[in-house]
């Protein structure tokens, strides 16, 4: 059995989703949840933070991984998520899921509107960030 997914710790982070236009509240809000349904699948992953970074949600296991924040874009029709710019965790995932995934830079993975979800390959990459310093 999973444990049910927390509740809003932080205001400012429930304000920040209740700003966003639908349907980015709603992927947004589902990315959410995959993070958490993969910590508590992930027995070396502790408590998660959840706090606003750079006006985003952000999520950060300490001790074991690096953070996610997410974002979107309404007009693009786009939303994902982004990882510390100097680790190499998107070159890993660019080497594992080239042409399956949507690559920004050295710190997005992004999915449109009307994309189909991969959760298979999402629950892995969120993986890989939540413990991406045990791995070290």
């Amino acid at each position: 059995m999973t444990k049910p997914k927390p509740g809003f710790s932080d205001k400012a982070t429930r304000l920040r989703f209740e700003s966003y236009a639908p349907p980015l509240g709603e992927k947004l809000l589902a990315l959410r949840s995959r993070i958490y349904d993969v910590a508590n699948r992930t027995p070396s992953v502790g408590p998660i933070t959840e706090t606003l970074k750079w006006g985003q949600p952000s999520y950060h296991a300490a001790r074991t991984g690096t953070p996610l924040r997410l974002g979107g874009d309404v007009d693009n029709r786009t939303f994902g998520f982004y990882v510390h710019c100097q680790t190499n965790l998107i070159a890993q995932l660019r080497t594992q899921y080239e042409g399956a995934l949507a690559f920004s830079g050295k710190r997005g993975v992004h999915f449109g509107f009307d994309d189909e979800f991969p959760t298979d390959s999402i629950d892995h990459c969120i993986q890989l960030a939540l413990t991406y310093h045990s791995r070290k």
